[in-house]
């Protein structure tokens, strides 16, 4: 963004600002205030209040897989930038219709998270089911702080003992395009390098993505 004083007048500085990317829109006073925590930037004109998302990122690292590692697949794993993270998936998935659905949890920390999921490959009646459990209990819980996917797992499991799970914690993107084909959802969370994959059967515990770089015998 250009300094205000190499423009000729304010006015000037103002259409500039109309042409700056990531300007986002003012729906709320709270609002305004958590983007502001998140590195946001309130710029005050003859227009009124404008508000521009220009965080610089620190956590937009990939590192090395350490959970689910392979050999012959993809060597690394997801980030602790959700906005990484979704860009990560994307640039693995080429379809059009790949889907992300935008909102937070956590009553002070305001963590965003993000749905995934593929409108041509899931099932209808499965997303209206995740839209009316699952996100709605992400948008209720009433912790203060949510920091992890395994955490939020627990949370909308609702149970501390639970023998199947309908939910998968993982780290690689390759198992989360290949779940993605297969019509399923993914739930990302900003600040933590895992993701959570639902629903799952009990095969998909019972499979590793080293299957599908491997032949038979030479797995066996």
């Amino acid at each position: 963004m250009k300094p205000f004083f190499e423009l000729e007048s304010q006015n000037h500085f103002a259409a500039y600002l109309d042409f700056v990317p990531f300007r986002q829109e003012i729906k709320a006073k709270e609002e305004l205030l958590h983007e502001l925590t998140k590195g946001s930037v309130v710029i005050s004109s003859k227009s009124g209040l404008q508000l521009f998302y220009i965080k610089k990122v620190n956590t937009n690292i990939m590192n090395q897989t350490s959970v689910e590692t392979t050999i012959l697949g993809p060597q690394l794993s997801l980030s602790e930038d959700i906005q990484t993270n979704i860009n990560l998936v994307q640039q693995r998935y080429h379809q059009p219709s790949l889907t992300a659905e935008m909102f937070e949890t956590g009553e002070k920390s305001h963590q965003s998270v993000a749905f995934l999921y593929d409108s041509d490959t899931v099932s209808k009646d499965v997303l209206q089911s995740i839209n009316q459990s699952i996100k709605e209990k992400i948008i209720a819980i009433d912790k203060t702080i949510v920091q992890s996917a395994a955490a939020l797992q627990m949370l909308l499991n609702g149970r501390k003992r639970s023998l199947l799970s309908t939910m998968m914690v993982t780290e690689r993107t390759d198992r989360i395009v290949y779940n993605l084909a297969g019509g399923k959802v993914v739930i990302l969370i900003d600040g933590n390098p895992s993701s959570v994959i639902t629903p799952i059967v009990f095969f998909d515990f019972m499979t590793s993505m080293e299957d599908n770089y491997r032949s038979y015998f030479r797995n066996r």
